[in-house]
C-alpha cells in the first residue's frame, strides 16, 4: 500500500488522509531537542494495514534527520522500537515516561 505521510509542523503531527479520515501520530516538542511522541490514531478500516508503521517510521526519521531525542508515550511507538533497534539511539534515556531498558532486547 502506498502511503504518504506529510509532517504539519504548526499543530505537531504527521498524517495522511485515507478514505477522507486523517490518520496521525501526534508528538510535543518540548524544547528544539527533545520531542514527545503521544499517541498514533488511525480509523479502523485502515488498522493493520501498515498505517501506523509508516506513521512511526516517518516521524523516527525525521527526528534522527533533525537531530532531536525522543520521549516514548505512544504504545504503538514502544512496540515499533521493540522491533527496530536502528532507532533506539534516539529515545531520551534520562526521562522517566520511557527508556532502552523498557525495550525487549531479546
Amino acid at each position: 500500500m502506498q502511503v504518504t505521510i506529510r509532517l504539519d509542523a504548526q499543530r505537531e503531527r504527521f498524517y495522511t488522509i485515507m478514505g477522507g479520515m486523517s490518520c496521525e501520530l501526534r508528538f510535543r516538542r518540548i524544547n528544539p531537542y527533545l520531542y514527545e511522541f503521544l499517541y498514533t490514531r488511525v480509523s479502523t478500516e485502515h488498522w493493520g494495514k501498515e498505517v501506523e508503521e509508516e506513521l512511526i517510521f516517518c516521524a523516527l526519521l525525521y527526528a534522527q534527520k533533525e537531530g532531536v531525542k525522543i520521549i516514548v508515550s505512544c504504545p504503538m511507538v514502544e512496540a515499533y522500537l521493540n522491533q527496530h533497534r536502528e532507532f533506539h539511539s534516539l529515545v531520551d534515556e534520562k526521562l522517566p515516561a520511557f527508556s532502552k531498558t523498557m525495550i525487549d532486547v531479546k
